[in-house]
């Protein structure tokens, strides 16, 4: 039995900033960060959420008026969660259910996802999540980014956390399973709040120093310094 699974029978109760208040999400919702993807799809669109959790951005999707929208996850605790809110989460294998798929989705999303497997698995992943997908179907991730102010705080932060991947090692494994138009952006908030200006404003100070200090240490630059990146790209 491979530890993950063990962990996964409790992740809920046993990771602190797990969030099982459920008006947090209507607070803080969580699909504000993906406005420049989610845009981009018709309200009816077929989307399949890998690794959904509790069920916070399914009920994002639904609330925003997303119609066709399904997740899948390994922890029961969680599923539990998003059956409660009556949320259409199913406990299962994410390879199975991606196996039993063929050009099925406009959309498949994972968020703090991938980090969960190592490279020999997503060796196998990435083919079935080109494969459920349809035509020019778009893939969503956000995952932590080591190239990032602190990023080792998240890649690290979990037990179950099994590969730490930057923007540059991200696509190149996106263009090795063929996906093309990729983008990457920050993983910030969006300053729609006097907090969150704030910290908005002052982030780009901090940002514009650490690519000086990367400039002088190595003569390159980055662009995605956040501690976890956010990507979209498209089936080729």
């Amino acid at each position: 039995m491979d530890y993950r699974d063990k962990v996964y029978e409790k992740y809920l109760s046993t990771k602190a900033d797990q969030d099982q208040d459920y008006n947090l999400v209507k607070e803080n919702d969580p699909i504000t960060l993906f406005f420049d993807m989610v845009n981009q799809l018709d309200k009816d669109s077929n989307i399949l959420e890998l690794g959904c959790g509790n069920g916070s951005f399914l009920y994002s999707l639904l609330n925003h008026g997303f119609t066709h929208v399904k997740g899948v996850d390994c922890s029961p605790e969680q599923i539990h969660i998003a059956k409660t809110r009556s949320l259409p989460a199913e406990l299962g294998d994410v390879f199975e259910c991606l196996e039993n798929s063929q050009g099925e989705y406009d959309c498949i999303i994972a968020i703090d996802f991938f980090e969960h497997f190592t490279l020999e698995e997503l060796s196998k992943l990435f083919p079935l999540v080109r494969k459920a997908l349809k035509p020019n179907g778009m893939i969503i991730i956000r995952l932590p980014n080591v190239a990032g102010f602190m990023g080792g705080n998240i890649a690290y932060g979990d037990i179950t956390h099994k590969l730490a991947l930057t923007p540059n090692s991200l696509m190149q494994i996106l263009k090795n399973e063929q996906f093309e138009d990729l983008h990457f952006k920050e993983a910030f908030p969006k300053p729609n709040t006097l907090q969150r200006k704030v910290r908005w404003v002052l982030w780009q100070i901090i940002k514009n120093i650490l690519r000086f200090a990367k400039k002088i240490e190595s003569g390159s630059s980055i662009d995605i310094l956040t501690e976890n990146m956010i990507c979209w790209a498209r089936k080729k």
